[in-house]
């Protein structure tokens, strides 16, 4: 018959225990952070528009999409920001993610700006720059919604809001005033949970029930191969 050592028989429940412990860390949960998905009933002829969102928890794999809507008829050209700033003072210092994309696709669009973002606690700014020479409504718009707008834990929507006055030259330092409709995007990611700290007599009280669970696992397996090796010694 094959011999299991002590170690080796203790390890499940010492895993379990390490798992137990990890998971009382915090832990992760995909999920929406603030979405609108549609149906577009109509589009923003406007240059510059902001989404905004406050969040309270750090999210990551963070993936943006926004539906726009493209009246043509040439190829269009527009950039992407996002920002933790918005207005005067705002500078590239406050990006957190810029893309351009480009299209002649004519009709509804689903945009995937950015993915893979790791954003933390704070308000952010999504914001639509129309760059191309096209007529005021020709060309890529933001794509608006009747339907509600969504949220996560901890989040809360900001609104649309409509860059106002002359241009900066920056679009997200421009001026911008909240304006009354619902833009169609998604932004998704896996919320990092924190544990609540605990207090103090909780901390202390976990941590005993741990500490006392592995002696008594690590004694019991000591008497359990004393008194095997007794057995083969008598």
């Amino acid at each position: 018959m094959l011999s299991t050592s002590p170690l080796l028989r203790a390890l499940p429940l010492r895993t379990a225990l390490i798992t137990i412990f990890l998971g009382a860390m915090g832990m992760a949960q995909a999920g929406t952070i603030v979405s609108n998905a549609g149906p577009i009933q109509g589009s923003l002829a406007v240059n510059e528009v902001a989404a905004s969102w406050t969040q309270a928890d750090t999210w990551t794999n963070v993936s943006i999409t926004l539906g726009l809507y493209n009246s043509g008829p040439n190829f269009d050209t527009d950039k992407i920001y996002l920002t933790n700033s918005l207005g005067p003072g705002t500078t590239a210092a406050n990006e957190v993610a810029v893309t351009t994309f480009g299209t002649a696709v004519l009709g509804n669009l689903t945009v995937p700006a950015f993915y893979g973002l790791t954003l933390g606690p704070g308000t952010y700014y999504l914001i639509l720059e129309r760059t191309s020479n096209e007529l005021f409504f020709d060309g890529v718009r933001w794509g608006i919604s009747p339907m509600a707008t969504t949220t996560g834990p901890g989040v809360v929507d900001n609104g649309l809001l409509n860059a106002i006055g002359q241009s900066s030259g920056y679009a997200p330092a421009n001026n911008y005033t909240v304006a009354p409709y619902a833009p169609v995007f998604s932004v998704t990611g896996d919320q990092q949970i924190a544990t609540p700290t605990p207090e103090p007599s909780t901390t202390a009280l976990t941590g005993m029930v741990l500490f006392a669970a592995a002696i008594l696992l690590m004694r019991r397996e000591t008497l359990a191969g004393a008194g095997a090796a007794l057995r083969r010694r008598f």
